[in-house]
């Protein structure tokens, strides 16, 4: 009886607060209990619900995903996030009109946000449908000039239509306005690869790095830059990081063995110049004034 006293006096913004804490932590578990509290006290907050839709979803869990996202819009039907998430969760499971659907709802709640303007064009684009999501992505950049997600967007577009110089120029512009968008960096540094500006693909990398530290691959291909560089040292870490974050060990032990080659031969040239230099200097102390 004290129990459920306790949890009935509690308040379902404390819950909330703590599965956000939780959430932050990486304990989605402890996150989820936390939310489901919040709404047990609270059925009607969307914001609960929506977190744990998220850590559902996250999880794989796409049926008690969208089991969330549908109660929230029960309650809220102009609440775009979960229309997009909702959309989301139904792309994954094959429901392709459905999502299609969702996204026109999530537009139609909210006609000045650029969000699900360039959701719905990336969901174009994934479906090959080119024209329709470069319609999308422009509709995003007319509520807001300054949306990232849509320049990323029509770079994409530009690149699938062999754009090569226009998608650089929208991967980068993404990359300014949000220095936060990884793929953005990642996208202008293979291009700038492409191209020959090895360093500006380097400062895009290291850039994308910072951004994603725990990411292997984006270690791996700043490694595989590097060592085109000829910045060996600089390239054994990235390769090492790359290692120590999971990426795939043959690729990374056969970088780096290629890379412990150069060293020992640096090594051996220094060895073997220090020696000349070491004999000149015995030859001129050694002759007649």
């Amino acid at each position: 009886m004290l129990g459920l006293l306790s949890s009935c006096t509690t308040s379902p913004v404390n819950h909330y607060n703590r599965g956000v804490a939780f959430q932050d932590k990486g304990e989605p578990l402890k996150a989820a209990q936390e939310y489901r509290r919040a709404i047990e006290l609270n059925p009607r907050d969307p914001a609960p619900r929506f977190n744990l839709g998220v850590l559902y979803q996250d999880q794989g869990m796409l049926d008690l995903a969208r089991e969330q996202y549908l109660a929230i819009l029960s309650n809220h039907p102009g609440y775009t996030p979960a229309w997009i998430n909702l959309s989301s969760v139904q792309e994954t499971q094959g429901l392709l009109r459905e999502a299609e659907e969702s996204l026109g709802r999530a537009m139609e709640s909210d006609k000045d946000s650029p969000m699900a303007s360039s959701h719905l064009g990336l969901f174009l684009l994934r479906q090959g449908r080119i024209k329709e999501a470069e319609q999308a992505f422009l509709l995003a950049l007319k509520r807001d000039p300054a949306w990232a997600n849509a320049l990323f967007g029509l770079g994409l577009v530009a690149e699938t239509q062999g754009q090569k110089e226009k998608a650089l120029r929208a991967f980068q512009e993404a990359a300014q306005k949000n220095p936060m968008d990884m793929e953005a960096h990642l996208k202008a540094a293979e291009i700038l690869r492409e191209k020959g500006l090895q360093e500006e693909a380097l400062r895009h990398l290291r850039r994308a790095c910072e951004i994603a530290p725990s990411r292997g691959e984006t270690f791996f291909s700043l490694g595989s830059l590097l060592y085109q560089l000829g910045r060996w040292r600089a390239a054994q870490d990235a390769y090492e990081r790359a290692l120590h974050l999971g990426m795939d060990p043959r690729a990374c032990h056969l970088a780096l063995s290629q890379i412990h080659q150069r060293l020992a031969l640096e090594e051996h040239f220094a060895y073997e110049r220090n020696l000349t230099r070491q004999e000149a200097s015995k030859d001129k102390t050694g002759s007649p004034r």
